[in-house]
C-alpha cells in the first residue's frame, strides 16, 4: 500500500464515531479491509475471542461502516490510496510517483 492518502485516512476516522470499523468497499462484498480503520478495543476483543484470523471473519464479527470508495474521490482523485503491491513488478509500474 505505497499510496496511501492520509486525506483519506483521516476521513475514515472520522467516520468511526461509534462503530468498530470504517470499511473502504468497491461494491457489496468487495471491501478493502487493509485500507480500513479499526476501532483498537474492537479489534483486541476480538483477537481475544475467536481464532480464526481471517479478515472476512473478523469483518462479520465486528459493526462496521461500509464506505463507497467514490466517496472518498474528492480527496484521492485517481483512488491510488488503493494500489496494493504483490509483486516487485508492480512496484516497478507504480515508480517513485503515487500522486
Amino acid at each position: 500500500m505505497p499510496c496511501v492518502n492520509p486525506a483519506v485516512v483521516s476521513r475514515l476516522l472520522d467516520m468511526l464515531d461509534a462503530r468498530e470499523a470504517v470499511i473502504p468497499c468497491w461494491r457489496p462484498g468487495m471491501y478493502e479491509p487493509l485500507h480500513a480503520v479499526y476501532a483498537r478495543s474492537a479489534l483486541r476483543r476480538y483477537l481475544e475471542d475467536h481464532d480464526d484470523l481471517s479478515l472476512r471473519a473478523m469483518i462479520r464479527a465486528l459493526d462496521c461502516r461500509f464506505v463507497p470508495v467514490e466517496t472518498l474521490r474528492d480527496l484521492d482523485p485517481g483512488l491510488r490510496t488503493f494500489t496494493n503491491i504483490n509483486r516487485v513488478d508492480d512496484l516497478a509500474e507504480i515508480g517513485e510517483d503515487c500522486g
